[in-house]
């Protein structure tokens, strides 16, 4: 499956080399889609609008320190992928985008939750 994630920037440095070696790969695209969701949930809160595609978690200072990644993973669902990439980087992504729906990722097992596009 086609997944792009955001890991924390150390952890990123840390093992880039073993993670080109899997194919995964930085992902500006996905970057750049997340500053958009987090600029235009801004502009929302700053409105007092409220809803389901707000990122409420993730703010600019937090997102300034976050790396986006991307590749393909064998595993067929968003927990699985989760976990992969915790088992790998040794953290949970916060966000984890797969084929096209982005996911927040919770700090436990199984607290992954759709957001709103």
């Amino acid at each position: 499956m086609k997944v792009s994630f955001l890991i924390s920037a150390s952890a990123f440095q840390r093992l880039e080399p073993a993670a080109i070696d899997r194919g995964w790969h930085s992902d500006p695209d996905y970057a750049l889609r997340t500053a958009h969701r987090l600029l235009d949930s801004q502009e929302r809160r700053a409105a007092n609008w409220t809803g389901a595609a707000d990122m409420p978690d993730l703010d600019v200072e937090t997102a300034a320190r976050l790396a986006a990644m991307g590749g393909e993973f064998p595993a067929s669902k968003p927990d699985e992928i989760a976990r992969a990439i915790a088992r790998f980087f040794g953290e949970r992504p916060p966000r984890l985008e797969v084929e096209g729906v982005e996911y927040r990722v919770g700090p436990m097992l199984g607290t992954l939750s759709p957001l709103a596009n």
